[in-house]
Formats: structure tokens, sequence, C-alpha cells
């Protein structure tokens, strides 16, 4: 059934936070007290100045001029480019469900597209210390931009619909997710690479996260005829029988957000249990802490030639200086500070 163009927003009350803010409310309120505010989202929050698409735009510009590598700009144009044309429709559909009518954008809650330029932003700027970004992630930006197109289809009927309304905010929330969890898996390689630790980029989260993105999205449809049939009737709302008749059960809904936060408390219990005990058993002696730096330095010593350094075992300083009996490795070693301490007062 085509969607009908005849449905018209609903004012949102002064008093009334927006559905964006209240799903921003809720995915920090809901990450818990020990649980850091992801640090992008707390800037946008305090910023005078939010981020848009000319921002994201420059800073595109920029990482393309900066790029030595032709193959990561490619990436660029190529992974990116259609990603923010869809993001630049999405983000009209989120001012549009997010503010009053025209009539009263001073009521507007510009923190919607605040956050989709903003995360975008922050990946650009963190894939300039990790070029391998765009190639990890194509496939989930990809399938986020289907997603995105596909809640678009529906952007008249969110402002009709109180079921819709939250529907919407489940996206909203998971969009967010997606954009956190990119960021945070982008920080997680840079710093492991900055260690000298082997670390890929784990697109598990991002895939389940699209997935939530999915079933909300088929929510949807399965909403669009119901709710198009009361409009056409002129009937007033009825959320609990629209749900019904959609197969969509509000407690469902809350309870897969509460289970997903359980499994995020879970994982964070067991990623801070295991570093511990590597930590326990580094000290003890058992395993390295960091097994690439070792293999780096085995492999070294691999590669070296026979013949490297020979000339020291007959050398008759080496040999006294390696000598414990001799004690000419304190002698040699006091030599070399007195000369270095000469030369140096001979400068000044």
């Amino acid at each position: 059934m085509p969607l009908q163009k005849t449905v018209s927003f609903e004012p949102v009350p002064k008093d009334e936070p927006s559905n964006f803010k209240r799903a921003l409310d809720e995915y920090v309120n809901r990450r818990g007290k020990k649980s850091k505010t992801p640090q992008f989202i707390a800037d946008l929050q305090k910023s005078s100045k939010l981020p848009s698409k000319e921002d994201v735009n420059d800073a595109m510009k920029t990482l393309e001029k900066e790029s030595t590598d032709s193959k990561v700009t490619r990436n660029i144009r190529k992974i990116l480019r259609p990603v923010i044309t869809v993001l630049d429709d999405y983000s009209g559909v989120v001012d549009t469900l997010s503010t009053a009518p025209l009539t009263k954008l001073s009521n507007a809650d510009p923190m919607p597209t605040a956050i989709i330029w903003g995360c975008m932003k922050v990946v650009i700027n963190t894939s300039k210390r990790y070029l391998n970004l765009y190639d990890d992630i194509k496939d989930q930006l990809g399938d986020i931009t289907i997603q995105l197109n596909i809640l678009t289809e529906f952007e008249e009927l969110f402002g009709e619909s109180q079921t819709m309304q939250e529907l919407l905010q489940m996206s909203y929330i998971d969009v967010i997710r997606f954009w956190v969890r990119v960021d945070k898996e982008c920080h997680r390689c840079v710093a492991n690479r900055m260690g000298r630790a082997l670390s890929s980029f784990s697109t598990s989260k991002l895939d389940g996260i699209i997935k939530d993105i999915e079933r909300n999205a088929e929510r949807v449809s399965q909403l669009v005829p119901v709710v198009q049939e009361r409009i056409q009737r002129g009937e007033r709302e009825n959320a609990a029988e629209e749900r019904r008749l959609a197969g969509i059960a509000r407690d469902q809904q809350t309870a897969f957000i509460e289970q997903q936060l359980e499994e995020l408390k879970l994982r964070a219990i067991a990623r801070k249990s295991q570093r511990q005990k590597d930590v326990r058993d580094w000290l003890r002696g058992h395993t390295t802490l960091n097994e690439s730096n070792f293999r780096h330095q085995e492999q070294n010593i691999k590669r070296r030639s026979p013949d490297t350094c020979s000339w020291l075992s007959s050398n008759q300083l080496f040999k006294d200086w390696t000598d414990p009996d001799t004690g000419s490795h304190l002698l040699v070693t006091v030599e070399l500070a007195v000369h270095h301490a000469k030369g140096h007062c001979s400068k000044n």
C-alpha cells in the first residue's frame, strides 16, 4: 500500500522534550553511574556551536589533503560520500520530527542533527590515526545507510502515531549506539597500535546494532498499514490497539533494552576481570603482557647476520669490560662519563 501524503505534524509543547531528547536522556541514564557518558556526546551537550554537515565536509577535505595514501583518499570518496548524502536526508527528517512546526522554530531541538554530524566528524578525525577504518567498516556503513533510507521512507507517519514516535525514539538510540561503538573501536585500535599490540577493528557489535535497527524498521513496516487505515477512516489514535494489530509489544521493546544493558555490564565486568588476570600473570612471570613486542624482538634476532658485531669478541677493552673480576666495566663507565663531562664543559 503506497504511503499517504496527507499527514500533518502535531506541535510539540514547549514544556515537553522532543523524542530525540528523551532518547538521548534514556541512553545516557541507562548506562549506569559507573559507565561514563561517551566523550563526544558530553562535548556536544556542553558546546555552544554544534557541528553541521559543512563541518563534516570540511573535515573530509582536510583528511583528503593530509593523506599521502591514494588508496585512503579513494576510500574516503567511495565509502563516506554516499553515507553523508543519506545522513543529510536522515538529519532533515530528524529535524522535522524533533521540532515544532515552522512557525515555532524557537522550540527546535538542535541535538539530533548535532549527534548525527558530530558522530560522523569524530569518526573522520579518528581515522587520521587509523587509516584502515573505512575498509574495516564499509559493509556496516552500507548496511546502516540502507536502514536510514528505510526509516526516511516513513517520515510523515512518525508524526501522527504515538507508537511510531516510540519506534523513532528506539531508532535514535540505536543510531547513537552505532556511532558510539565506531568511536570506541577506533580509539581502542589506535591505543593498542601505539602500544605495539596486535589489534583489529571488531565489527560484530556493529552488526548487532544494525540488526536492532532492522528490527525497528520491520516493526514500522508492520505498523504502516494499520496507521494508514486509521487515518483514512478519520479515527483517533489508540496506541495499544495499533500495537496489537501490528503485533508489536511495548513490553518486548523495554525488555530488549534492559537485556542489552545487562549484557553490556556483564561484558565490561568480564573485560576488567580478564585484564586484571593478564597483569597478575605477567607480574608472576608466567606470561608476557605484550606478546607482540617479544615476537618482534625474536624475529629481529632471527634476521640478524651471524657476523654482526663479531669484532667485539676480539676487542681487549670489551673483553675486560665483560669480565666481572677485573672491575673494568666500572672503570670504562666512569671514563666515558668523565669524557662526556669534559666535552660538555669545553663547549660552555
